[in-house]
């Protein structure tokens, strides 16, 4: 089956609009007009970031790119292909760091430089929308299949988008991949493969006036040799639950009747939306959060062996209405030493103007603060924020909140754009 050419198309009705580009007009020398990267992406911890240049990046004078300074907090390379490949350091957890990138004409001289700015988020709920592709990790024992839904941490919101398209680049080298349902595929490797699995895919997401994203995602899968001489039959699972239920109890690990011990330790590491717990008797208990569909990453140990594991939860006769949704922010600053953005004077924003919430009590808190400036919350839900160094030589910055109302919370990235 060739994936190339085949796409897959939601049309979903808005209910609200909410879009935040990434990027803007840039004249270049001679007057030509350029799309750069000016607004930048959100990533996660330990995940890699892939950007196809050629097609973010439209010039009819640039030919090749390369890396101007090199990110601090990480490494940046661009392959022939013009992908640019951005990889965090282990311990670059939150923050932002910078990548710049040269864009080079036939003569071999730079014409332009733009810069990529990185914002490390805390989970793949926070990440805004439209955000853009970004790296997914799995792991499947031998002979066994595979569940995947590589747009769960895509920036892929439902209700100001009305439209989404995976278009996968190439077929699996070690196996092969079929749709089980919207954006949900299984991927099967070669039988008695062992080793590591990587293919890349376009996705495109479409907001509700029409304009398009388009971004490069990476799937990663380790095809691994079951534990203890027998099948131990750990790969992803794919758990259906009513929503009219309050919890569901899923069985992270499904034993082969070959294998003699049934012991397991089960770690949980992140839930998507809701939350979970690790029964005594090995099962785990998942509480339904706003999402329609979930996604429980854990690992599974047996004696000195680990597994990485994930459970996809789809939640039946779930509608699209939310009545809890913090949408991503933009403010641009002007800050004045004597006047506005300073302690006496801070900026009022009012972040929760354009949330969801069908109760008019919710409470603000900032969750990690900006780099640049100071920010707190104030008695009327509002964020105050004002600048105090005025010699830094950034101009943007980042501030994530969380808001909460009727027993449930969300959280969303705030674009600070400084001028001093």
């Amino acid at each position: 089956m060739t994936w190339k050419n085949q796409t897959f198309q939601i049309l979903i009705a808005s209910i609200l609009l909410a879009s935040c580009d990434a990027f803007q007009e840039d004249v270049a020398p001679k007057g030509e007009e350029e799309l750069v990267l000016v607004e930048g992406i959100s990533a996660l911890p330990n995940t890699p970031v892939f950007i196809d240049l050629k097609k973010t990046i439209r010039s009819s004078e640039a030919v090749r790119f390369s890396i101007g300074a090199a990110p601090i907090k990480g490494s940046a390379t661009i392959s022939d292909q013009a992908i640019l490949q951005y990889i965090p350091n282990s311990d670059f957890t939150q923050g932002q760091d910078v990548v710049s990138i040269q864009l080079i004409n036939r003569s071999g001289q730079p014409i332009d430089t733009d810069s990529l700015l990185i914002t490390m988020a805390t989970s793949a709920d926070s990440l805004p929308c439209f955000n853009g592709a970004l790296s997914d990790y799995y792991s499947v024992s031998k002979n066994s299949s595979l569940i995947i839904y590589p747009i769960a941490n895509d920036g892929y919101c439902v209700e100001s988008t009305s439209g989404a398209v995976i278009d996968f680049l190439a077929e699996p080298t070690h196996g092969t991949l079929s749709q089980v349902e919207l954006f949900t595929y299984r991927y099967t490797p070669d039988v008695d493969f062992v080793g590591q699995e990587q293919f890349m895919y376009e996705l495109t997401l479409i907001d509700n006036e029409g304009a398009e994203f388009y971004s490069l995602g990476q799937v990663n899968i380790e095809v691994t040799i079951a534990s203890s001489g027998c099948d131990s039959m750990v790969y992803p699972l794919t758990y259906e639950m009513p929503d009219s239920l309050s919890y569901l109890d899923v069985l992270p690990y499904a034993p082969s009747p070959a294998c003699d011990v049934f012991t397991w330790t089960v770690h949980l590491k992140s839930v998507l939306s809701g939350s979970a717990e690790v029964l005594h008797n090995g099962l785990i208990r998942y509480y339904p959060g706003t999402d329609s569909i979930d996604v429980i990453d854990y690992s599974i140990s047996f004696g000195d062996q680990t597994f990485d594991n994930q459970i996809t939860i789809i939640i039946e006769g779930r509608t699209d209405d939310q009545c809890l949704e913090a949408i991503y922010d933009e403010y641009q600053l002007p800050i004045k030493k004597d006047s506005l953005g300073t302690r006496d004077h801070p900026y009022i924003l009012d972040v929760a103007e354009n949330d969801i919430t069908c109760s008019s009590e919710y409470a603000i808190a900032i969750l990690i603060e900006p780099e640049i400036g100071v920010s707190s919350v104030n008695a009327e839900h509002m964020i105050e924020y004002y600048v105090e160094d005025f010699g830094s030589d950034s101009t943007e910055t980042a501030l994530l909140y969380q808001i909460c109302a009727g027993g449930v919370c969300d959280t969303a990235h705030v674009s600070l754009m400084l001028e001093f």
